[in-house]
């Protein structure tokens, strides 16, 4: 008797840490919820909302197999049709039509919504790493995990934006909960496991990392070697099953799912090569902001852990593959999302020991330790917080110029790195019609999209977004009669990076390529207006050309 209460009054105890910790994790997330709207300046977010909002039309074929996968696509379509469902009972749309018009002249309220629900899935991660830690090891370690986990942030960023990364935080969790949830390895817990790995996988397919960590699991808790094999190939199975099922495209329009994965293939090509000759320049030039509050507990305190338990020797796989994918190929942070439940968890677990050893022999030592830590999270953090609610230099380019131009202004926009292997993107009429909003310049468009007469009637200007190879600019800009030329300036580092493998650039590391080529385009677009430079901030330049 006395026994169940004493787990009830610890059931209860965990129930208000763990809501503790949700409702400090909503403060650091929320306030970036509305960051830069209307305005989409933010990397990929788009593709997401315009893939969810064409399935509308009836065609759920993402048309698209490298990036992002198609889970994160349809339960956003869900959420987007439930809003409008609202947005019709409230009178603010009536049909489809006026829907997209809605997302085409203020899409605003959509991007909350998608923003929100992303919130709410990274919220919902919290329990399970808290759960994992505490059975892994103890509260205390569970409180760690979840601190370390809420304030990295990679974790305040990406909760807040309508990208896959919060749909895989989430389904990693899960996936790695249910190997931990009791201390036996059951094969119920196998297959649950089993099925969240696959629904990750088809968020975004770096969860793929999750499989060989969960064989190690497998290897380490079952001494049979039939076992290890006969669970592991169930495991393997139910996952490609689970991942067909939420992927079903990948099967039906094989022929594109093949090409494009197969692009992605040839695109690892020289992994070892391009590993060796980046560590370097990975450990001094990747941006602390992002990458300093999870890697440091992790580094200094995971195979400390891993020597006195087994358990987390799995964790630590994973998080190696994960780093060591990232440096060989030179992908930004967020790819670490999908290490960022066992990063926690380790560095938890890490900080708990150095804690109980330190607080051992002085507890006054043991609350300065804790202190100095939470200082060092506390940083990095609040410049995260910080940023997520500051105007982005791209979007306060677009305010200047709703202020200053004048009736039939033609406006370029050139925010990609030039291509100096794949034809010029010259927009056609047809294209350009369309591009009413700032940031659009997507194909989705043409899918997506419809002529309308509406949106053409209420613009005051004409606006392309183009990516084009140096020799290009000029021509375009004089033949085009573009008054105004916003161009990117030094943007996100890690972000272009790998963008830098797509536009054949072979130097290793191919930054500095990237920075040389603008440098020569602001020469050439400068000759139209010496003077003409209105503001420059981290990412925008602003030209007159007249």
């Amino acid at each position: 008797m006395q026994c169940s209460s004493q787990n009830e009054e610890r059931t209860l105890r965990d129930r208000y840490i763990i809501l503790i910790l949700i409702i400090s994790s909503l403060a650091l997330t929320l306030p970036g919820l509305k960051g830069n709207l209307p305005s989409l300046t933010v990397s990929d977010e788009f593709q997401i909302v315009e893939r969810a909002l064409h399935c509308g039309t009836g065609d759920f074929n993402p048309h698209l197999f490298t990036w992002p996968a198609q889970l994160p696509v349809y339960m956003l379509f869900i959420v987007l049709g439930i809003l409008f469902v609202v947005l019709k009972v409230l009178n603010v749309v009536i049909t489809t039509h006026d829907y997209m018009l809605l997302y085409l002249e203020n899409p605003t309220v959509i991007y909350i919504t998608s923003r929100l629900f992303s919130i709410i899935l990274s919220t919902l991660s919290i329990p399970f790493i808290y759960l994992m830690a505490s059975r892994i090891a103890n509260r205390t370690t569970a409180i760690f995990a979840s601190v370390i986990l809420i304030t990295s942030p990679l974790f305040i960023r990406y909760s807040h934006l309508a990208k896959p990364e919060a749909y895989l935080l989430l389904f990693t969790s899960m996936a790695l909960f249910f190997i931990y949830r009791n201390h036996n390895l059951s094969k119920q817990n196998i297959i649950l496991s089993a099925i969240f790995t696959g629904t990750a996988i088809s968020t975004k397919y770096n969860a793929l990392l999750i499989i060989p960590a969960v064989i190690a699991y497998i290897f380490i808790q079952k001494t049979d070697v039939k076992s290890h094999i006969r669970l592991s190939l169930m495991f393997v199975v139910i996952t490609t099953l689970s991942f067909l099922i939420f992927s079903p495209f990948i099967v039906i329009d094989h022929h594109s799912a093949i090409g494009d994965i197969k692009t992605q293939i040839d695109r690892a090509r020289e992994v070892g090569f391009q590993l060796m000759s980046s560590l370097r320049w990975f450990a001094v030039n990747i941006s602390p902001r992002l990458i300093t509050p999870v890697i440091i507990p992790f580094a200094l305190l995971g195979f400390i852990m891993a020597s006195r338990e087994r358990k987390l020797i799995p964790l630590i796989l994973l998080v190696l593959l994960n780093i060591a994918i990232i440096v060989g190929r030179y992908v930004p942070p967020h790819y670490l999302i999908v290490s960022l439940p066992p990063i926690a968890i380790i560095g938890g677990n890490g900080l708990q020991y150095l804690f109980s050893k330190i607080k051992r022999k002085n507890k006054y030592i043991g609350i300065l330790f804790i202190s100095f830590i939470g200082l060092f999270i506390a940083i990095p953090t609040f410049i995260a917080v910080r940023k997520s609610v500051m105007t982005d230099t791209r979007e306060m380019a677009r305010q200047w110029i709703e202020e200053n131009l004048t009736e039939n202004s033609a406006i370029l926009i050139d925010r990609v790195i030039p291509d100096v292997e794949s034809p010029q993107l010259i927009p056609n009429p047809e294209s350009a019609e369309r591009l009413s909003i700032w940031g659009r310049g997507n194909i989705r468009f043409r899918i997506l999209i419809s002529e309308s007469k509406e949106i053409k009637n209420r613009r005051k200007y004409n606006l392309y977004l183009v990516s084009m190879a140096i020799k290009d600019v000029v021509s375009f800009i004089e033949n085009n009669n573009i008054k105004y030329v916003i161009t990117s300036v030094f943007g996100d580092k890690e972000f272009y990076i790998d963008q830098c493998l797509d536009y054949g650039v072979e130097t290793y590391p191919c930054e500095h390529e990237y920075h040389r080529i603008l440098k020569e385009k602001y020469k050439l677009i400068k000759k139209f207006s010496p003077d003409g430079k209105i503001t420059r901030g981290p990412e925008v330049l602003i030209y007159i050309t007249e």
